[in-house]
């Protein structure tokens, strides 16, 4: 492969001779040594030094005049094929931010140009896959994924390593690993995932050129997330896909805010702050919150990880004691009881932190069931009549408890949690179809009456609300995952 030196010593020698042969009077043989080297200098132009491993040049395809006519069917009636090929349209039309990735002069080794411009586009192409994934959900994703794996690794640049959705697999197998150690790069959390995202796509090219290509790659590829998402998150927000063409997938059913700022199992805290970023349901103080208070609600989502996880372990531990002990033996009814109703206390505890917590509010509760029906056993062989009557006082309880612990529910009682009561309404909006069907059921759970008047009532309240917050969404142009049928089971408590 030849290097910009042999390049340049090409152009200087072929000038030369061309130069001569013009001046001697032979003008054919002068413009056609001309023409050789405008020939060699196209060729030349997308190669790439790299590993031996070189970017292959696009292929023009029968796909390319559909690029220009899907851009015209506007944003809310395309197909996820149409929608990733206006993207490939404007990423080779060199389109913003398409063409922000760029360092300054002299970062980018020589004759690696192209790879670096693939990779920090493939990256920017993710990013705006995950915004799909945000709003519509993994399954839609999915298929826009799919149209940009077909359009540009078996289309416009067939190559057996498959480029692009290599880059796709390796930005997850980056983002799994998280950012590389601050003593290998002192830089914030971002630029260092950059960093392992440069690794990860690295793995694929011969060792000695790695470490050339790495903070280069990483440098690109930290041009180009900033571009992407700034640009990306207004135009996934106006975006609508044809019903018909998703009519065979789910859609996500609830808000998951416009940005890709956001954990990927937030808590209840930095949840909440999901919720009301670029939501008209909220106040317009609220809708834009900071990098600062994405991160005190991390820190306090943090501290009620670590209750919940300490609570849990506490409780399991317990259990664990009385029904292994070392020597083994039989369960101490008396003994095991109290952890049947402190279930309640981790639970809720648990239920107030959300995000990943609630995975040990599940363990919690399945373990629950198990000591229950071991209690009861127990008592049906000494006294079935007994039994039944602490069946029957047991499933008012566990009515209550199981109420009390909803996450929701048990986010809003908080009073130190992230939710104002005066936006339940809108949060409740914000949640899947299941939540608020949660939500709905306690008014027919069996609780006693006077808890389940005053959730009847407070539905009501949320659901007079939930009707003017979605006219004020449909004004704004704001879309609520599945509203419609949100606010048909809130109708339903209603008119019960």
């Amino acid at each position: 492969m030849i290097n910009k030196k042999q390049a340049v010593a090409i152009w200087v020698f072929g000038g030369a001779v061309a130069l001569l042969l013009l001046v001697a009077g032979y003008y054919i043989l002068g413009l056609a040594a001309i023409g050789g080297l405008v020939v060699f200098g196209l060729q030349s132009k997308d190669k790439s030094a790299n590993s031996g491993r070189s970017v292959p040049a696009r292929n023009k395809t029968q796909f390319e005049p559909s690029l220009i006519e899907s851009s015209n069917t506007g944003l809310t009636d395309m197909t996820p094929h149409m929608f990733a090929a206006a993207h490939v349209k404007l990423m080779f039309a060199n389109e913003p931010p398409f063409n922000m990735w760029r360092p300054d002069p002299g970062v980018i080794p020589e004759n690696a140009d192209a790879v670096c411009e693939l990779y920090s586009r493939a990256f920017q192409l993710k990013i705006l896959l995950d915004l799909i994934v945000r709003k519509f959900g993994e399954p839609i994703s999915k298929l826009v994924e799919a149209s940009f794996r077909t359009l540009l690794d078996e289309s416009m640049y067939k190559d057996s390593a498959k480029w692009f959705g290599t880059a796709f697999d390796k930005i997850d197998e980056a983002r799994s690993l998280g950012p590389v150690l601050y003593d290998d790069i002192p830089l914030d959390a971002d630029s260092r995932l950059d960093a392992r995202v440069a690794d990860q796509i690295l793995n694929i090219f011969d060792e000695k050129d790695r470490q050339k290509m790495r903070l280069p790659l990483a440098n690109c590829l930290s041009n180009a997330r900033p571009a992407a998402e700034a640009l990306f998150p207004d135009l996934v927000a106006k975006t609508e896909f044809a019903p018909s063409s998703i009519v065979s997938v789910k859609r996500r059913d609830f808000y998951a805010g416009k940005t890709c700022r956001w954990s990927r199992y937030p808590g209840s805290f930095e949840r909440h702050l999901q919720r009301r970023e670029a939501n008209p349901m909220f106040s317009k103080e609220v809708r834009d919150p900071t990098s600062e208070d994405i991160k005190a609600a991390r820190e306090k989502d943090a501290a009620d990880f670590e209750a919940a996880e300490k609570a849990t372990r506490e409780w399991m531990d317990g259990v664990r004691n009385l029904v292994e002990p070392p020597g083994g033996g039989q369960v101490n009814i008396g003994e095991i009881s109290p952890y049947h109703k402190s279930s309640a206390d981790v639970m809720t505890i648990c239920a107030q932190a959300g995000g990943k917590a609630e995975t040990y509010w599940h363990q919690v509760d399945s373990i629950d069931k198990t000591i229950l029906a071991e209690i009861i056993k127990a008592m049906e062989k000494s006294s079935p009549e007994d039994a039944a009557g602490f069946r029957t006082a047991d499933a008012v309880w566990l009515a209550m408890r199981n109420v009390l612990a909803l996450p929701f529910s048990a986010q809003c009682a908080r009073k130190d949690g992230p939710i104002e009561s005066t936006e339940i309404a809108a949060a409740l909006l914000c949640e899947s179809v299941h939540t608020v069907r949660e939500m709905v059921d306690i008014t027919r759970a069996e609780i006693p009456e006077d808890m389940k008047a005053w959730y009847r009532n407070e539905i009501e309240g949320w659901y007079r609300q939930a009707l003017v917050l979605a006219d004020r969404a449909k004004d704004a142009k704001f879309d609520i995952p599945a509203v419609d049928e949100k606010l048909a089971i809130l109708s339903s408590a209603v008119q019960a």
